[in-house]
């Protein structure tokens, strides 16, 4: 019964996303920060275990296809134009590589479609906000402003966390203690992660981890210095409280892929804007100082942390070896987030292994060319707002080389919509 009702709202969205695109846009928008709390707490109201709420887990891809369906509609029947680039056309050719590989490994629908969510949809997000801020320009910078207005909220919520809320206060609406050792899909989020073997909990928020927090902190922050509004004041306040955040989720990964991304927004600024580049180094420099004298004595948990750092290797080792033994790929669905819901886990602790592993070296090469492509496309402009982007997605793509962050449904839909964001404004 429980799965008829979810697969019957899962198919309403898609048809309220079709119906009323704008609204279905910023509902969207509005909760999938909060989405995984949204979940874990809805499923501990009703008695359901995290995998029977698995067709509600798909709301979120539910509206962004009838937004879809709904943007086909007004461009083939209005007479709507759309400039079709190089990156574009990559992207189709990844997409029908994927579609093959799918049918030569014979993956089931399941594992195909699991496949496919985990390995194309950052992409497919991309192409769809972009047809939308085509068609709709307005929409831009108050899409963006929806962002931070929810991201104050967020950050707000990960401050009580760390400075004043009991460290299991998320256990109370469904959640268990602490993260097991192995994902069990079966079971709600963890509401403790420990910061290796210290006292300190890693803030989450409403994310479903540190790790996709801290990648939704560098969204914002790159987004807010790509003057993502007109307000700088707004802009300035996401700023500075994704980059507090961001210290408190003690995310190695993310950290790095900040720094170099940061570092890289600073240069290409110099020349036209040393007052925004002194106030990025300053405000900077000023809270790595805080952060470096608060948790002076925890530096070994902070940056060593022995089991984790073990772990991630005997991942990163297993999948290479795998990785050079099957030049094929072994099929989608087959290798991280999709292969802990279907109760087959391989972990590659690396996105691109992940990639390579179910698509092979070819499949690799099918999913870096877009990539490659749109950096470069970035690269060429000199708006502010291209440089914020081309930053931010070097960032995410270096913190994919120690987690499998572009595979995050939530992130996904961000940064998807972040490159449309700066792409429309190439094309205007």
């Amino acid at each position: 019964m429980w799965q008829v009702i979810s697969w019957s709202v899962l198919g309403l969205s898609v048809v309220f996303g079709f119906l009323f695109r704008r609204q279905a846009f910023y509902l969207l928008l509005i909760f999938i920060p909060f989405y995984a709390f949204l979940i874990t707490y809805l499923g501990f109201l009703l008695g359901v275990s995290s995998q029977d709420m698995e067709p509600v887990r798909l709301l979120k891809e539910g509206l962004v296809l009838g937004i879809f369906f709904s943007l086909l509609w007004y461009w083939l029947f209005r007479g709507k134009k759309v400039k079709f680039l190089l990156s574009d056309v990559l992207i189709g050719a990844y997409l029908i590589f994927l579609l093959v590989i799918a049918f030569a490994h014979h993956s089931s629908f399941r594992e195909a479609l699991f496949g496919l969510r985990y390995n194309f949809f950052f992409y497919f997000y991309y192409f769809v906000f972009r047809l939308f801020f085509t068609f709709f320009p307005a929409e831009k910078e108050r899409g963006v402003k929806t962002i931070f207005i929810t991201a104050i909220l967020v950050f707000a919520f990960a401050v009580l966390q760390f400075f004043v809320l009991p460290k299991d206060f998320l256990c109370q609406f469904g959640y268990i203690r602490e993260a097991m050792s192995n994902f069990d899909a079966s079971l709600p989020l963890p509401a403790i992660h420990w910061l290796g073997n210290s006292n300190i909990a890693r803030v989450q928020s409403f994310f479903a981890g540190p790790n996709q927090l801290a990648s939704f902190c560098l969204i914002v922050l790159f987004l807010a210095l790509g003057g993502g509004t007109r307000s700088k004041y707004l802009n300035w306040v996401a700023a500075s409280l994704s980059l507090l955040v961001l210290g408190l989720t003690f995310s190695r990964s993310a950290w790095l892929g900040g720094i170099i991304g940061l570092s890289l927004f600073v240069f290409l600024i110099a020349r036209t804007n040393i007052k925004l580049k002194a106030g990025i180094l300053g405000f900077g420099i000023g809270v790595l100082a805080v952060l470096a004298y608060v948790f002076k004595a925890r530096f070994y948990e902070i940056f060593i942390r022995p089991s984790s750092s073990a772990w991630h290797w005997v991942s990163l080792r297993d999948a290479w070896h795998s990785f050079l033994s099957t030049p094929w790929g072994i099929g989608l669905g087959k290798v991280g987030p999709a292969s802990q819901w279907l109760k087959n886990a391989f972990i590659s602790e690396n996105y691109y292994l992940q990639i390579g592993l179910e698509t092979g070296w070819l499949g690799l090469v099918f999913f870096l060319l877009p990539v490659l492509v749109l950096l470069w496309e970035f690269w060429q402009k000199q708006s502010l707002k291209t440089k914020a982007v081309f930053c931010l997605f070097l960032s995410l793509l270096v913190s994919s080389f120690f987690l499998h962050t572009l595979a995050d449904g939530v992130l996904a839909i961000y940064l998807g919509l972040s490159l449309a964001w700066a792409q429309t404004n190439i094309e205007q």
